[in-house]
């Protein structure tokens, strides 16, 4: 037990931090920074790695001194196709036509005991 305690509290995490990013006005949303790029090249700050370090009591701190730098991202269309075999196209579109059938018979199930329970009632 004491082992999938910590899976459990990373499963929580992991469902929490969607939800929250999932919702509407997103919690999150203020943490990054957006702008509107307006031209092919957008322009923005780009900091360093930094370690954090140790210190004893009422010891100095030191600065990690991150360097800070200025980074272009060009704009542009960018296409990464991807070739799918003709078996496994097949195979997915089984799949989805199975769950696709299984919705199906489950609405008519439903609708035949919502049907037989109306007659019931009358």
């Amino acid at each position: 037990m004491a082992n999938t305690i910590d899976q459990a509290f990373i499963k929580q995490f992991e469902t929490e931090v969607h939800l929250a990013y999932q919702r509407m006005g997103s919690k999150l949303r203020n943490t990054v920074r957006s702008s509107n790029v307006t031209g092919s090249v957008a322009r923005f700050q780009k900091i360093g790695k930094g370690a954090a370090n140790t210190k004893a009591r009422n010891g100095d701190v030191t600065a990690m001194e991150l360097a800070h730098t200025n980074v272009e991202a060009t704009m542009a269309d960018f296409y990464a196709p991807e070739y799918i075999d003709k078996l496994d196209e097949l195979a997915r579109l089984m799949k989805s036509s199975l769950q696709l059938w299984t919705l199906v018979q489950t609405q008519l199930r439903l609708l035949t005991l919502l049907a037989h329970w109306s007659k019931m009632t009358c």
